[in-house]
C-alpha cells in the first residue's frame, strides 16, 4: 500500500484535528517550549538587573568617593563654589539624580539644586539600608523615578582621620530598569524567534511521529477487514521501525493461518477447521461416542459409464457433479466426510450437533435428487444420458474423532450405522431410503411412498426396516 493512500483515509475516520495525535504533540511540545524559553528569560533578566544594578552602584560609590577626595580641601576653606563645581560634574554621569555635601553639623554645604544649599539634612522617610561597606553606606528608598539609592560616603581631612562631613549621591534605578528592559525587548524577539521556528520543527517532528502510526492504524484496519496481505513499508531502526516489524511479522503469520484455513477447507469441513484451530488440543489421535445422520450418495452405473467415457470427460462429469451438490450439503449444515470415487458420505450432528440434524439430512438428500434431475435436464438438451444417484440415510451412534497415527490423521466417524448407511443406499431407486431410526426422528415432517420395507442385509442377523421418501410435509 502507498503511505499517501492511507493517510487519506486514515484522516477521514480520524476525526478533528484538535483531537488527533499530531496536535497534541504539537501543543505539547510548543507548550513545552514556551515555558522552557519563559523561564530561561526570567532567569536572564534577573541576572541582568543584579549585574546593571551591581555596576551601577560601583560605579555611582566610585563617583562619591571621586566628590568627597575633591570636596575635603573646599570644605574646610568654605569654598562653596568650588563644591558645587565638583559635583555638578558627578551628576552627569547617568542614573544620578542628587549629589550633596554635608558637613558634620548636618548642614548641607553644596547640592545640585541650589535652593537645597544651607538646609539641615535629614534622611528620606521609608529607607531602609540597602549594603554598607568599610567606607560607605547605602539606603534605598522609593522616589519618585522608582526606586532609588543614596550612597553615602564620608569626606577625610587630609593627613588625618576624623570624618569632617560627608557626599550623599542619589542613584536611580531607572537606568538599569531601562537596560534590562531593553535586554527582554531583545531576548523577547529572539524568543519569538525561535517559539515560530521551534514551532516549524515541532509540526514536523509531529508528522514525522504520526505518519507511521497512521499507517499502523491503516495496516490495522485493513487486517480487521480480513485483508490479511497488508504491509507497512517503512524502514526505521527506532522503536515505531520495531513496531512496524512485530505489524508485518503478525500480518505474515494471520496470512499464513488464513492461508492454511482455507487449503484445510478444501479436504475438512469448515466446522472442523475453525474447532480444532480454537482447540489445538484436540489435534490428537482419539474419539468419541456422538449420535449423528450419515448420508451416502452414489452414482448409479458409473463404471460401465466410465469405460465409455474418456478419462478427462469422467473427471469432468464428477466434478460437475460434486460442484453442484456440495453447496446443498453445506447450505444444510452437512459435513463432507471423504470422496469414494463417485460416492459422497455425508455426516449431519458432527463435530457441531444441532436439534434438527436428522431433518436437515433428509432435507439434503432430497435437494440433491431435484438437483440430479435438473442436471439430467441440461445433459437431454446436450444429447448426453441421464445420471441417476441413490441416496441412503441412516441415524445412530458412531465414534467420531481424528483415526490415524500422530503423523498423519483424518476426522471421521466409525460404526455399524455407517455400514447400514451405505448399504442401504444401494436400494435407492431414484429417491431417498431412510431406516427406522432416521425415520422415527422425522416421520411428522416428510412423505413417504408406501409402508416401511423390511429387507436383509449380509452380516446382519436381523432384517433392517427402511421408507421410501417422496418429500416433506408442508407446514
Amino acid at each position: 500500500m502507498t503511505g499517501e493512500k492511507s493517510e487519506k483515509k486514515t484522516s477521514k475516520k480520524g476525526g478533528s484535528f484538535i483531537f488527533s495525535l499530531r496536535f497534541k504533540i504539537l501543543v505539547g511540545i510548543l507548550f513545552f517550549v514556551t515555558a522552557l524559553m519563559g523561564t530561561v528569560i526570567g532567569l536572564i533578566n534577573k541576572n541582568v538587573r543584579e549585574t546593571i544594578l551591581a555596576e551601577s552602584i560601583e560605579k555611582g560609590l566610585a563617583v562619591a568617593r571621586g566628590i568627597a577626595t575633591a570636596s575635603e580641601d573646599p570644605l574646610l576653606t568654605n569654598d562653596d563654589l568650588t563644591l558645587f563645581s565638583t559635583l555638578k560634574g558627578g551628576q552627569s554621569n547617568t542614573g544620578v539624580v542628587y549629589a550633596m555635601v554635608v558637613d558634620m553639623d548636618g548642614k548641607i554645604r553644596a547640592h545640585n539644586d541650589v535652593n537645597m544649599s544651607g538646609k539641615h539634612y535629614s534622611a528620606t522617610a521609608g529607607s531602609s539600608v540597602f549594603k554598607t561597606g568599610k567606607d560607605y553606606v547605602i539606603n534605598s528608598y522609593m522616589g519618585e523615578a522608582g526606586i532609588t539609592y543614596d550612597i553615602s560616603t564620608p569626606i577625610f581631612s587630609i593627613g588625618a582621620t576624623n570624618e569632617i562631613g560627608r557626599v550623599h549621591l542619589g542613584l536611580s534605578e531607572k537606568a538599569a530598569r531601562e537596560a534590562v528592559e531593553k535586554a527582554s525587548r531583545y531576548i523577547i524577539y529572539l524568543s519569538a524567534i525561535g517559539l515560530f521556528l521551534g514551532g516549524i520543527g515541532a509540526f514536523l517532528l509531529a508528522t514525522m511521529m504520526v505518519k507511521p502510526i497512521k499507517l499502523l492504524v491503516s495496516g490495522v484496519r485493513a487486517i480487521g477487514e480480513g485483508k490479511f496481505h497488508q504491509r507497512i513499508n517503512i524502514s526505521r531502526k527506532d522503536e515505531i521501525g520495531e513496531l512496524t516489524s512485530a505489524f508485518n511479522d503478525m500480518a505474515k503469520g494471520l496470512e499464513e493461518r488464513e492461508f492454511i484455513r482455507n487449503t484445510f477447507q478444501k479436504f475438512v469441513h469448515k466446522d472442523i477447521v475453525d474447532d480444532l484451530l480454537k482447540n489445538p488440543d484436540k489435534i490428537k489421535v482419539g474419539g468419541e461416542k456422538k449420535k449423528v445422520t450419515i448420508l451416502f450418495a452414489d452414482i448409479r452405473g458409473f463404471t460401465p459409464l466410465s469405460e465409455s467415457l474418456p478419462p478427462e470427460e469422467v473427471v469432468a462429469l464428477l466434478n460437475q457433479h460434486f460442484s453442484n451438490m456440495l453447496p446443498i450439503i453445506n447450505k444444510n449444515g452437512g459435513v463432507l466426510d471423504k470422496f469414494m470415487g463417485d460416492a459422497m458420505m455425508v455426516t449431519f450432528g458432527t463435530p457441531l450437533p444441532k436439534d434438527d440434524d436428522v431433518f436437515r439430512a433428509v432435507k439434503t438428500g432430497l435437494m440433491m435428487q431435484h438437483m440430479r434431475r435438473s442436471l439430467n435436464e441440461g445433459r437431454a438438451k446436450e444429447g448426453k444420458g441421464p445420471i441417476y444417484m441413490g441416496v441412503g440415510i441412516n441415524t445412530g451412534h458412531v465414534v467420531a474423532g481424528n483415526i490415524g497415527s500422530a503423523e498423519r490423521m483424518e476426522y471421521t466417524v466409525l460404526g455399524d450405522v455407517v455400514n447400514i448407511a451405505s448399504r442401504i443406499e444401494g436400494l435407492s431407486k431414484d429417491d431417498v431410503v431412510i431406516t427406522e431410526d432416521t425415520y422415527r426422528e422425522v416421520m411428522n415432517s416428510i412423505v413417504i411412498s408406501q409402508e416401511k420395507e423390511e429387507i436383509s442385509l449380509k452380516g446382519k442377523s436381523r432384517p433392517v426396516t427402511i421408507y421410501r421418501v417422496l418429500g416433506i410435509k408442508e407446514k
